[in-house]
């Protein structure tokens, strides 16, 4: 297999999410004669430090003439960065012969077992083990991932474990207080392993304490080792200090990995870590730093080093409204000059959103930018002042790292919201609401979505979502949801405004005294009017977990959808459909079965890859060979209530890109096509 396959298919996995637990992995290393067996291990968990400090062990351990094999996440730039020999960096080619080995073993597994499937992370995990064991590390120093007790490293049985920090973060996957998130850190103690714990909260530590007594693990503290002073290293911080205290100390616990205190005291003052208060110099001679705290603690931590500064200038992006708080407030206590970005994840706040943070104290000028605009070529920078400071997630300091290195990276550009990944969750501008806003009474409001927009909430932010626009637009506490469409379905939206409304048109759609029209553009031409009426279940043949098809047997559900030709030309049907049931993904499902998928679908178009590939990467060339629209060519048009308590029919005109699909692609004059449609 090409190597782009490989890689295409390693990394659209990431698509299908993260799943805690150690169970998959065990299985897997099992298939792979435990790889996580071939040396010592140093593993280390916590919120904060796990990467330098992972790198400062690594560091002691290779000035003892020792082969490294360092195993962190997030990578900044690429995907190799995960995976160090020596601190050099995986190949993609190497990574990509990695993969290919794993392949096998992964569809074997899926093959047992869907529920079994390992997860991108869990299948990194996996790369970074075989290539220590193929490259006969001497040493393996592992960081966590997310935790530590169900964390797919904890498969491990260490020399030396190392808890780093406890603090706020991912409390979503962790639990909601320190105490709870350390018992997950602690989850990576073992019987007899010692276990170096650094700067933690006196909540935790009695966490941590009692974990060790309940399996018999020796405890040792950085405080108590350090009374006279702790280490020195390069890195700059108090907390980079700590940070080397837990590295030194775990070092002398590896009783298999004797060191000597002069050499490791030296390779402390002699580490490399990417992107923690980072200090480069700019083609123009000014200065720049870099720091990936993202967090709460992160941010405590790195404010003393933002007070040392006369008046920078500081560019700051964040991932969640929770994180980005911290950040900006401890930002607008310094900076001359703020200027918000957005990163390129789904998970990033918007400009808007961060300016709202942005504390009414603050009396120094507020700027928004684009990063591309701001970093407009290597070495350079378009932001005033100096000195400057990226502060905020590690992917913004990648995206960053990238661009002042000429590189480009794979997934980055928010350019086109139509043309994004779906993992990168486009938000909307306030402004835009009024322009869809079609009709609105005391009851309802409807929208003409645009076929880029998420209808649900979303965890990504009020501005997200289209229902959580319109509460942050309406200043409402609640908006309902009446009907609902796929991101890339464009068309009428029904959102009621209160309690009454909403049971009244959610009562209509249970008692099935509503119907809906839907304009549909198909690949393929479409004789006649014909309703398939087959059964609809999950796709248990799909890569994709959400996808559906037409099949028998268990676990399906009666499925009806009516298709009727408008016009036909140019190797393409305008489609009148009608669903009469309401499966999941049912127009396309049923638009697939009978050869005529929609027109732009990446799922149900016949190459699933081409929805995995976009879900990664976004829009890519071979989109642009393979699909003749950006999206699924698919428009709720009308919505037709017939009920005692709701007597109302709402409409959406065809969706602009549709229409000219019509006019351009299949032939029809303005005229011809109104007509058709009887408007």
């Amino acid at each position: 297999m090409e190597l782009a396959d490989t890689l295409h298919w390693l990394t659209s996995l990431r698509n299908l999410g993260s799943r805690l637990g150690v169970d998959r992995m065990r299985m897997l290393a099992a298939r792979l004669a435990h790889p996580e067996s071939c040396a010592p291990v140093f593993h280390v968990a916590g919120t904060n430090g796990k990467g330098s400090t992972c790198a400062m062990i690594e560091a002691i351990q290779r000035a003892h003439g020792r082969r490294t094999g360092l195993y962190t996440s997030p990578h900044l730039m690429e995907i190799g960065e995960r995976v160090q020999i020596d601190r050099r960096s995986a190949t993609q080619e190497r990574i990509g012969e990695l993969a290919e080995q794993l392949r096998p073993h992964y569809e074997a597994i899926v093959q047992e077992d869907k529920a079994m499937a390992p997860t991108f992370f869990e299948l990194i995990t996996a790369i970074a083990l075989l290539e220590f064991r193929e490259q006969h590390v001497d040493v393996m120093v592992l960081e966590t991932g997310l935790g530590g007790r169900l964390d797919a490293t904890n498969i491990c049985q260490p020399e030396v474990c190392v808890i780093t920090s406890i603090g706020l973060d991912h409390q979503e996957y962790l639990g909601a207080s320190l105490a709870a998130i350390a018992r997950e850190k602690a989850g990576i103690i073992k019987t007899g392993v010692p276990c170096v714990v650094g700067m933690v909260p006196p909540e935790a530590e009695a966490v941590i304490v009692a974990r060790a007594q309940e399996v018999g693990a020796p405890l040792y503290f950085v405080r108590d080792r350090f009374k006279a002073g702790l280490p020195l290293t390069n890195l700059e911080g108090a907390h980079q200090r700590w940070n080397a205290g837990a590295a030194l100390l775990a070092s002398e616990l590896a009783t298999r990995l004797p060191i000597d205190q002069a050499l490791a005291r030296a390779a402390l003052l002699n580490v490399t870590w990417a992107g923690r208060w980072e200090d480069l110099t700019l083609s123009d001679g000014r200065k720049l730093i870099i720091d990936g705290s993202h967090n709460e603690e992160g941010v405590r931590i790195v404010e003393p080093l933002l007070a040392q500064l006369r008046e920078p200038t500081i560019i700051v992006g964040a991932l969640g409204a929770h994180r980005a708080r911290p950040l900006i407030e401890a930002a607008a206590r310094h900076a001359a000059v703020l200027i918000l970005v957005r990163p390129d994840n789904e998970r990033a706040c918007s400009v808007a959103e961060l300016k709202t943070l942005v504390p009414p104290s603050f009396k120094g000028e507020v700027r928004t930018a684009l990063v591309a605009d701001l970093f407009p070529a290597a070495g350079q920078c378009a932001a005033p002042g100096d000195p400057l400071v990226v502060l905020g997630s590690l992917y913004l300091v990648g995206e960053v790292l990238a661009r002042l290195q000429g590189r480009a990276l794979p997934d980055a550009g928010m350019q086109d919201r139509l043309l994004t990944a779906k993992k990168n969750v486009p938000k909307v501008d306030p402004t835009e609401l009024p322009q869809w806003l079609i009709a609105e009474d005391d009851d309802y409001m409807v929208f003409d979505k645009p076929g880029w927009l998420v209808c649900h909430p979303s965890k990504d932010g009020p501005w997200s979502s289209l229902v959580g626009a319109v509460k942050e637009w309406k200043q409402s506490e609640v908006s309902y949801l009446i009907s609902r469409l796929d991101r890339e379905t464009s068309g009428i939206i029904l959102i009621a405004k209160h309690r009454e409304a909403a049971s009244a048109a959610q009562t209509a759609m249970e008692q099935r005294l509503v119907s809906k029209t839907y304009y549909a553009l198909l690949k393929g031409i479409l004789p006649a009017p014909i309703l398939v009426d087959q059964p609809l279940g999950p796709d248990e043949t799909s890569a994709v977990a959400v996808k559906t098809a037409v099949r028998e047997g268990p676990g399906t559900s009666p499925s009806a959808t009516f298709f009727e030709p408008i016009l036909t030309g140019g190797g393409f049907t305008l489609a009148r459909v009608q669903p009469h049931t309401g499966r999941k993904h049912q127009i396309r499902a049923h638009a697939q079965w009978l050869g005529v998928p929609v027109v732009g679908d990446k799922l149900y178009g016949g190459d699933e890859s081409l929805y995995l590939e976009f879900a990664e990467f976004g829009w890519t060339e071979r989109h642009a060979a393979k699909l003749e629209m950006g999206r699924q060519a698919l428009h709720a048009a009308q919505l037709d209530f017939r009920s005692p308590k709701l007597t109302r029919i709402f409409t959406a005109p065809l969706a602009p890109d549709m229409r000219a699909f019509v006019l351009q692609k299949m032939g029809f004059s303005a005229e011809q096509l109104d007509e058709a449609l009887g408007s």
